[in-house]
């Protein structure tokens, strides 16, 4: 899959307003499902160790955010600007 992350095709495409991107190849499904599977884990080590939120806890957030916003941004056709449509 880490190669995959490295080709010059685009998971995703730009909106036609806005800031941001979709996704429309299976790949970008996929990271955006890990990225949901991950947070939703990451839940579960609070529940568990009793509800307190500690510095790995927030870490291992912003870490994974930061790598996802940035991948979904180099993989986005057309790149990330505001627009206003046609």
């Amino acid at each position: 899959m880490l190669h995959m992350m490295f080709d010059k095709k685009y998971w995703f495409r730009s909106k036609k307003y806005g800031l941001g991107s979709y996704s429309h190849t299976w790949q970008g499904w996929a990271f955006l499902v890990l990225y949901v599977v991950f947070l939703f884990g990451m839940g579960l080590y609070v529940e568990r160790g009793g509800g307190e939120i500690d510095a790995m806890w927030w870490t291992g957030i912003l870490v994974i955010t930061a790598l996802f916003i940035f991948i979904t941004w180099k993989k986005t056709e057309g790149g990330w600007r505001w627009r206003w449509g046609d």
